[in-house]
C-alpha cells in the first residue's frame, strides 16, 4: 500500500491479442496446442494439458479465435484483473473492458490501446458522429473519476470494482464501453480464476 494514493482505472480491450498474434499464423489445432504448450512451458506450467482443454478452438470457434484469448488472457486481462484486485484494497478502482472495434480497425476489432484515442482525443478526425460522441463520454468519465466526481450523466454511475478490496465471487465490477455501455461483473472469469489458481503475474 506504499504509493501515491489517488483514484485507479484500469482496464483491458476485447480483443487484446489481435495486434500481435497475426505473426504467428495459427490456422490449425496442431499449431494452437503446440504454442500454447510452447508457451505454458516456457512459463513453468506442469499440467499443459489442463491448460490447452482450456482454449480449444470447439469453445472459441477458430484456432486463432482461441490463441487470441490464450495470448490476451496471460499478457493483459488477467493480470489486469489480478491489479485491480490487489489496488482495490487501498483506493477507489474502477475497472473496463472497452468493446468499441473503431470504424478505422479494419479487421483488428477492438484492439489493444483502441481505446486510448477516444480517452484522448487523438485521431478525432477518423471518428464517425458515434464514435465522436463516444470520445466525449469516455473523456467526461476519466476525467469525474479523477476528480473522485463519478457520477457522469451519459455513463451513470461508475461502480467501484470491489469496494471491499479483492476479486468479488463474480470477478469484480466493470464497466463495458462501446456505444452502448452497461456493468458486468466479470471479465473472462473461468479462466482469470485458473491463472490465479496459478500465482501467474498475481499482484
Amino acid at each position: 500500500g506504499e504509493f501515491n494514493q489517488v483514484p485507479v482505472i484500469a482496464g483491458i480491450t476485447r480483443d487484446e491479442a489481435s495486434i500481435f498474434t497475426a505473426g504467428y499464423g495459427v490456422t490449425n489445432d496442431a499449431l494452437l496446442g503446440a504454442y500454447i504448450r510452447a508457451f505454458g512451458t516456457s512459463m513453468e506450467i506442469e499440467d499443459l494439458d489442463e491448460m490447452v482443454a482450456l482454449y480449444t478452438s470447439e469453445a472459441y470457434g477458430s484456432p486463432k479465435a482461441a490463441f487470441d484469448a490464450f495470448y490476451g488472457d496471460i499478457l493483459f486481462v488477467c493480470p489486469t484483473r489480478s491489479f485491480l484486485s490487489s489496488i482495490s484494497q487501498y483506493v477507489p478502482t474502477r475497472g473496463y473492458r472497452w468493446s468499441h472495434a473503431p470504424n478505422f480497425a479494419g479487421d483488428l476489432g477492438a484492439y489493444h490501446g483502441s481505446e486510448l484515442t477516444f480517452i484522448f482525443g487523438t485521431l478525432s478526425d477518423e471518428y464517425n458522429d458515434e464514435e465522436r460522441s463516444l470520445a466525449n463520454i469516455m473523456q467526461s468519465a476519466w476525467w469525474s473519476v479523477a476528480t473522485e466526481q463519478p457520477e457522469v450523466d451519459s455513463v451513470g454511475a461508475w461502480p467501484l470494482f470491489d469496494a471491499g478490496g479483492g476479486v468479488t465471487a463474480d470477478g469484480g465490477t466493470w464497466i463495458d464501453l462501446d456505444t452502448e455501455r452497461s456493468v458486468m461483473p466479470g471479465v473472462r472469469r473461468e479462466t482469470c480464476d485458473y491463472w490465479d489458481s496459478l500465482g501467474w503475474q498475481k499482484y
